[in-house]
């Protein structure tokens, strides 16, 4: 095993201990945004350019589709995590776009591949599914305590 399979063994483990996190404590909105993951690590691992210093056209067109997948699940949820989540995204799209025109060189582009439209994501959800859980434990308390909440807070729990 090479060191690029390596990272990608530990990118799958992450990705199935935050998938299973979300299904298990994530409200919709994590739930969404995990599985526009889910799907673009999927279509990168197949559309993915075997044995080339690049992954492809393939990938770049994948990960420029998830940024506008997550960029809608944005601004529909307005969910904080959802914001940094674009801007990660964002991130690793300029390093497909940093490596056609610069000499970034193999490494630091699947480096910085790896960390923003990998780790960082993950990272992003599993923030959204703490505040996800945070924010029901604080309606809990209040409407114990007698508040009644506004029907607006209540969209995409």
């Amino acid at each position: 095993m090479g060191t690029i399979d390596i990272w990608v063994l530990i990118w799958v483990v992450e990705l199935a201990i935050c998938c299973g996190l979300v299904l298990w404590r994530g409200g919709p909105v994590e739930r969404t945004g995990a599985a526009i993951i889910f799907i673009a690590w999927l279509l990168s691992v197949v559309l993915q350019v075997r044995g080339n210093a690049s992954p492809g056209i393939g990938v770049v067109l994948v990960d420029i589709g998830t940024l506008i997948a997550l960029s809608i699940l944005s601004a529909r949820s307005r969910r904080l995590w959802t914001m940094f989540a674009v801007a990660c995204q964002l991130d690793g799209v300029a390093a497909h776009f940093a490596d056609f025109f610069s000499t970034l060189g193999p490494f630091g582009y699947f480096t910085a591949l790896g960390i923003w439209s990998g780790d960082a994501l993950i990272v992003c959800v599993i923030s959204g599914v703490i505040g996800y859980n945070l924010r029901l434990r604080r309606d809990a308390r209040m409407e114990a305590a007698g508040v009644r909440l506004p029907t607006r807070l209540r969209v995409w729990r």
